[in-house]
């Protein structure tokens, strides 16, 4: 998906291609608080389809910590701590 496109057509768009939304439309696109990140948060409201809800993270691409004397990219350090748990069977948001 293009970082560059809107929260809405990000969001009409992972509708599309998600197989668990098939069929679903979006039906509102509600901001949400932000945590300590740069990182931008929407509630997504469907009609239609097998899910009533989802969370759209927009990624920030911020610059993260250190990690091996290199820095690190904020989004990628976030998926490979996300992937990093889910290994251990710690219940965290799915990826989409």
């Amino acid at each position: 998906m293009d970082n560059d496109s809107s929260p809405l057509e990000i969001a009409k768009q992972l509708a599309v291609r998600t197989r668990s939304m098939a069929g679903a439309t979006v039906r509102a696109l509600l901001p949400m608080t932000g945590d300590a990140s740069s990182r931008r948060y929407f509630r997504i409201e469907f009609s239609g389809g097998d899910r009533a809800s989802a969370i759209l993270m927009l990624l920030a691409h911020a610059v993260g910590p250190l990690v091996a004397g290199e820095q690190s990219n904020q989004d990628d350090t976030y998926v490979e701590l996300t992937n990093f748990l889910r290994a251990r069977g710690i219940l965290t948001p799915e990826l989409l």
